[in-house]
C-alpha cells in the first residue's frame, strides 16, 4: 500500500486492521495526526513500513513487536514521545531502522543487541540518555551507525571497534567522555565520521 507523498491527514482509520494480508505499507510524506493505531499491529505480514514525514505523536507502544516479518522500519520525522518499546527486540528479521528526528526519551533498549541482521542504524536527534548498551556490540552487520543528537553519556564504547563493516558513523552532539580509544583504528571501511561535539580529551587528528 504506497500512498506517500499526498495531502492525506487525520488519524489512520482503524479498518486497516482488516487488510492482514499486506505486505508493505508507506504512508510517509502525509499530514496525519494523533497517535499510531493500535491497529497496525495485526498486519503481521507487513516487512515494509514507512510512517516517516507525519505529525504523528504519542508513543511507539509494543504491539509493534507483533510484526515480526518486519525488514525496514521508518518512523523519522515526527512527534514521537516516550520510551522506545522493549518489544523491539522481537524484529529480529530488521536491516533497517530509522527513528531519527523525533522526542523519544531514556535508555536504548539493550534488546536492540538481538538484532544482529541490521545494517542500518539511524536513531539521531532524539533525547535518548544513559551509556550506549554493550548489547549493540553484536551488530556486527551494521554499515550505517548515526546515535548523533541524543544525550549519550560515557566513554565511547569499546564495542564499535567490532563493528568493522562501518562506511558510516556519526556519534556527534552527544555527552561522550573520555580519550578515543586506539581500536577506532580497525574501522577501516569508514568513508565518513563525525565524533565532534562531545567531551573527548583526545586529539581529533589521530583518526584517518
Amino acid at each position: 500500500m504506497k500512498l506517500n507523498d499526498n495531502f492525506l491527514d487525520g488519524t489512520l482509520p482503524p479498518e486497516i486492521r482488516n487488510m492482514r494480508a499486506l505486505k508493505s505499507v508507506d504512508i510517509s510524506s502525509n499530514q496525519f495526526t494523533g497517535g499510531l493505531s493500535s491497529s497496525l499491529g495485526n498486519l503481521t505480514e507487513l516487512t515494509y513500513l514507512d510512517i516517516s514525514d507525519n505529525q504523528f505523536t504519542g508513543s511507539l507502544t509494543s504491539w509493534i513487536g507483533n510484526l515480526t516479518e518486519l525488514i525496514s522500519v521508518n518512523t523519522s520525522c515526527n512527534d514521537f514521545t516516550g520510551s522506545l518499546p522493549t518489544s523491539i527486540g522481537n524484529l529480529t528479521k530488521l536491516t533497517s531502522l530509522v527513528i531519527f528526528s523525533n522526542w523519544f526519551l531514556g535508555s536504548l533498549p539493550t534488546g536492540i543487541g538481538i538484532l544482529t541482521e541490521l545494517t542500518y542504524l539511524d536513531i539521531s536527534y532524539n533525547q535518548l540518555t544513559g551509556i550506549f548498551p554493550t548489547s549493540i556490540g553484536n551488530l556486527t552487520q551494521l554499515t550505517y551507525l548515526d546515535i548523533s543528537g541524543n544525550e549519550f553519556t560515557g566513554s565511547l564504547p569499546t564495542w564499535i571497534g567490532n563493528l568493522t563493516k562501518l562506511t558510516y558513523l556519526d556519534i556527534s552532539y552527544n555527552q561522550f567522555t573520555g580519550f578515543l580509544p586506539t581500536w577506532i583504528g580497525n574501522l577501516t571501511n569508514l568513508n565518513d565520521h563525525d565524533i565532534w561535539y562531545n567531551q573527548f580529551t583526545q586529539a581529533v587528528f589521530q583518526l584517518r
